[in-house]
């Protein structure tokens, strides 16, 4: 997140017993540091199952968005979270854990992608093993 602007990108990788699968990068817009989080999970959830992945364990760099999606249901809860919510109650098994944002520089260079693209460009990226394809 641009901290003059408040401007933020997302992106994520989706990795199979290590190798890279997928990944996307998208400009969000103004927001704040917890909508920046909640955004990268949401279109990490519905990119892995649009992918058929049933098995997803969810590692991101912000210790309140992850105990916010760990803990019980509010009532006063944001709309991203109930659609979150909602995401993670689909026919799948999931985790959601913290890691240290030093854990995953990937995840960074595509948040530098989004910075550089229009608020609702999404960018897929796709891999085989010895090959780099973009969508």
């Amino acid at each position: 997140m641009h901290t003059g602007t408040m401007e933020a990108a997302c992106g994520e990788v989706i990795r199979h017993t290590g190798a890279w699968v997928a990944g996307f990068s998208r400009s969000l817009g103004r927001c704040t540091t917890l909508q920046h989080e909640l955004w990268v999970v949401m279109e990490g959830l519905e990119l892995a199952w649009n992918m058929g992945i049933r098995v997803l364990n969810v590692e991101f760099d912000n210790q309140e968005a992850a105990t916010r999606l760990n803990s019980i249901p509010q009532l006063n809860e944001p709309s991203l979270i109930r659609r979150i919510r909602g995401a993670l109650c689909r026919q799948w098994k999931t985790m959601i854990n913290y890691i240290p944002r030093e854990a995953n520089k990937l995840v960074d260079s595509l948040v530098g992608l989004g910075h550089k693209k229009n608020m609702d460009s999404l960018i897929f990226f796709y891999t085989t093993t010895d090959n780099f394809k973009r969508f």
